[in-house]
């Protein structure tokens, strides 16, 4: 294994995303209903694109790199087995083909099954490397995370919307990142125990955390500024809405 090198850095998001879903257990042996679709990859790549897209572009962002990396090293099990269609929970007739195998499905769904179940038992970290993710990757803010002499935009590392804010390609939000720092966990036994993550991914938790409560006082500091400034309209007895709203009003000010 020490021989064969990390696939590159085209195929890695893909490689991290499936090895995430590996640990969490998500996908099933023998169970394809449990296996990631192409469009289920694209929407965790930032990519998302209509179902009938959906298996030639994840070709281009990195399924044919994942696949011909497997195909060089005959020991490694050919994880592009997971991936299946949404519709019929089957890889892609492209899949089976690169791989020597032709003809209907009867011939050639034992080998992809096994195929799938060595790859689900397979220790697949020493490929996980440290490498900056696509640059063409949507950026949700201007915002910098600082490693050296290096800038990397959060809106790389983070996917705030639909909440909760998340790490990008990966499952883990920035809540759970932030317990394990308050419990305790060291920044080494987090990256141990979640090969997913990488260390810029905990900087930018703390980064976003912080802007965050940035916010959240600017926010305190503009009511303070403005309370008081603008006086409230009088009561008037023919407009029974507003005297409820004034006396609502007081009620909470109280």
């Amino acid at each position: 294994m020490s021989q064969i090198e990390p696939p590159d850095t085209k195929a890695q998001p893909l490689l991290r995303i499936l090895v995430e879903e590996i640990r969490h257990g998500r996908i099933q042996a023998g169970d394809p209903q449990s296996f990631p679709t192409y469009s289920f990859l694209l929407e965790r790549l930032g990519r998302p694109s209509p179902s009938f897209f959906a298996g030639r572009r994840l070709q281009k962002l990195g399924l044919t790199s994942l696949n011909d990396w497997t195909l060089q090293h005959e020991e490694l099990p050919k994880i592009t087995a997971l991936i299946v269609s949404k519709g019929t929970h089957l890889p892609g007739k492209g899949f089976a083909e690169s791989h020597g195998h032709f003809g209907e499905l009867s011939s050639w769904k034992n080998w992809w099954l096994q195929e799938a179940d060595r790859a689900l038992r397979y220790d697949w970290s020493p490929f996980l490397i440290s490498a900056p993710y696509e640059s063409g990757l949507e950026q949700n803010t201007e915002s910098k995370v600082r490693e050296g002499e290096n800038e990397t935009n959060l809106g790389d590392l983070i996917v705030m919307h639909p909440p909760p804010a998340r790490i990008r390609h990966s499952d883990i939000t920035v809540a759970e990142v932030l317990q394990w720092l308050a419990s305790g966990e060291s920044e080494k036994e987090i990256l141990r125990l979640h090969p997913s993550l990488q260390r810029e991914d905990i900087r930018a938790s703390l980064v976003y955390a912080a802007e965050r409560e940035m916010k959240s006082s600017q926010a305190t500091s503009f009511t303070s500024r403005w309370t008081g400034k603008f006086a409230l309209p009088e009561p008037d007895p023919e407009d029974a809405r507003l005297s409820y709203l004034l006396e609502k009003y007081e009620r909470n000010s109280q």
